[in-house]
């Protein structure tokens, strides 16, 4: 199975699409990713965002500590006007992933379909 990381940024109907496989190999490569999803949102005037992460991999801790914090610092606290949909492969994975999100008062939530994702995005109001 090939573990590299591809993805692809889809800005539509107010919503930018971040449709992936793989992961970032190293810091280097998510801080490459990430930057390239802020560049995007900045280019398009967006701040809601669909993430497909169904053909992911697990990525090494520090990589998704790195992409938590990233995710955290835009959907809560200061920048906070940012929401996140994520779709998962995994309901177990899903859960955990809401859990923290509640925990830290995290405008981010992941679903098992994009059909559920996007209408959760386009219900929310921005704050």
């Amino acid at each position: 199975m090939d573990s590299a990381h591809v993805f692809r940024l889809l800005p539509r109907d107010g919503v930018l699409e971040i449709v992936q496989s793989g992961a970032p190999e190293d810091l280097a490569s998510a801080r490459a990713f990430l930057d390239a999803i802020d560049r995007a949102c900045a280019d398009a005037g967006l701040t809601r965002l669909l993430f497909d992460n169904r053909a992911t991999t697990p990525p090494a801790a520090d990589v998704r500590a790195a992409i938590i914090d990233w995710v955290v610092a835009r959907t809560s606290g200061q920048l906070g006007a940012w929401m996140m949909a994520i779709v998962l492969e995994s309901e177990m994975l899903a859960v955990r992933l809401n859990m923290e999100a509640i925990a830290n008062k995290s405008r981010h939530r992941a679903f098992g379909s994009t059909d559920e994702a996007r209408a959760w995005l386009t219900r929310q109001r921005v704050r």
